[in-house]
């Protein structure tokens, strides 16, 4: 076994690593200007042992916070048009390659095995803020038509994630479903921020429940008027600003460990993740429902991420 290759950038307000042969997998962001890390870690990354990459490959075995790249599937497992697909699929979990790095950016770009795609993309830390900028293509290189499911899949934790924080989204319909025995949301639909809990009582999820709640939940943000989201945490002066294309990633899952849940590695586990997509759970289940993104041979698709860390009390 041995440690993941990291690639480091560096700015005069953010500082952010990154496991180029783990799905060029950000596992750490912090604002140098309070030295707080953004991104969850919920346990140390498990070690390079070689097996990352086999077919079927685990994903919550290798989990531990970050921000992931999901492609061509997110949620569960599944047979779409006769391949198989792992849980989140496959991007996550290829080595991209290094095509260029500065000290504030650098390009990667991967060739997946399970659908004919080949992804590229850059990451930049701004000069003028505390901003990540990531720009990305999709290339369809196969010569038939091709339903994807994609999307980013950041997890933010302590400090910015804490008791008083709070999620701030345009005017969405919210679709709660089931996730295991400590979700305390009942399966629902409404309109954001409130959701019945189980005994039928409202909820307002836009604020953050503290680590002794003890509740693992996920609630699906669709018909979104606009592509962004704020997460803000006074107490501990932190927010962050997302901005995406909400005419291309038209959901945004909303995935809530607050304390604990039912399987490792979430046992115990605190965070909150924030993840634009371009449908709801399932690639197969996304096709049904007409949820994916077609994409003709040949066709290039590319969007823009920004993720830009701010201090609440300087904005008042």
């Amino acid at each position: 076994m041995r440690a993941w290759r990291e690639l480091h950038l560096e700015s005069e307000t953010l500082a952010l690593t990154l496991l180029p042969d783990k799905g060029a997998e950000i596992v750490s962001l912090v604002d140098r200007r309070t030295g707080a890390e953004l991104l969850a870690r919920l346990r140390p990354t498990p070690p390079d042992d070689g097996s990352l990459r086999a077919e079927g490959t685990d994903f919550d075995r290798w989990y531990a916070g970050g921000w992931q790249e999901l492609l061509p599937n997110a949620g569960d497992a599944c047979v779409v048009d006769g391949v198989a697909h792992a849980f989140h699929g496959e991007s996550w979990a290829r080595p991209w390659a290094v095509r260029s790095a500065s000290a504030t950016e650098a390009t990667f770009a991967v060739t997946l095995t399970s659908a004919p795609l080949r992804v590229t993309k850059r990451l930049r830390l701004a000069d003028d803020a505390a901003r990540l900028e990531l720009e990305e293509t999709l290339e369809h290189i196969g010569t038939a038509p091709l339903d994807v499911l994609w999307g980013q899949h950041p997890a933010f934790g302590p400090p910015l994630v804490g008791a008083g924080a709070r999620v701030t989204v345009p005017a969405c319909r919210v679709t709660v479903v089931a996730v295991d025995g400590r979700s305390r949301l009942a399966p629902s639909e409404g309109r954001w921020p409130l959701v019945p809990d189980r005994r039928g009582a409202p909820i307002d999820i836009s604020r953050v429940s503290g680590r002794e709640a003890r509740t693992h939940d996920l609630a699906l943000l669709h018909d979104l008027e606009d592509g962004w989201y704020r997460l803000e945490r006074p107490e501990a002066d932190l927010g962050v600003l997302v901005t995406f294309d909400a005419t291309l990633f038209t959901w945004l899952w909303m995935w809530q460990l607050y304390g604990d849940a039912d399987d490792e590695p979430f046992r115990d586990g605190y965070c909150l993740a924030l993840e634009p997509f371009t449908g709801p759970p399932g690639l197969a289940a996304a096709r049904a429902a007409g949820e994916v993104l077609r994409l003709e041979p040949g066709e290039r698709r590319s969007t823009r991420f920004s993720l830009e860390a701010y201090r609440p009390s300087a904005e008042a």
